[in-house]
């Protein structure tokens, strides 16, 4: 029908339509993602979709979860994410620090791996408050 105004993406319907298409691709890559169990040479899909996150979704979180497009799937994907991680961070806890080849490589991985659980957490819950 046009457009109320052009204060942001919001307004002009194309703009709105614009990123739903973008975002529906997004959710589509990264449920694909999170598929990818990882090995000694990639990191499993969750970690992925964790740094995904970090980088370029927590950044508009507040405004996708404030207009009414329907980002419920976006937050089944990221909450699917958030408890593969969850999963992955137990996992590791357990094993040795010889498993992680040195002392200094657990602590690095169980810190990133805190990280991006928490930045999971801070998005989701951007999504849930709104």
């Amino acid at each position: 029908m046009g457009y109320t105004d052009l204060q942001d993406w919001t307004g002009p319907d194309m703009a709105f339509d614009l990123v739903g298409f973008v975002t529906d691709d997004i959710i589509k890559r990264l449920k694909s993602a999170l598929k990818e169990k990882g090995n000694e040479f990639n990191p499993s899909g969750a970690i992925n979709v964790a740094l995904f996150t970090e980088a370029f979704i927590l950044p508009i979180a507040k405004p996708l979860a404030r207009a009414d497009g329907g980002y419920a799937k976006l937050e089944a994907v990221l909450s699917d994410a958030y408890t593969k991680l969850g999963a992955e961070y137990e996992a590791g806890k357990k094993l040795s620090a010889d498993d992680w080849s040195c002392v200094e490589n657990k602590r690095a991985h169980m810190k990133a791996y805190k990280r991006m659980l928490k930045n999971l957490d801070k998005t989701l819950l951007i999504f849930e408050k709104s």
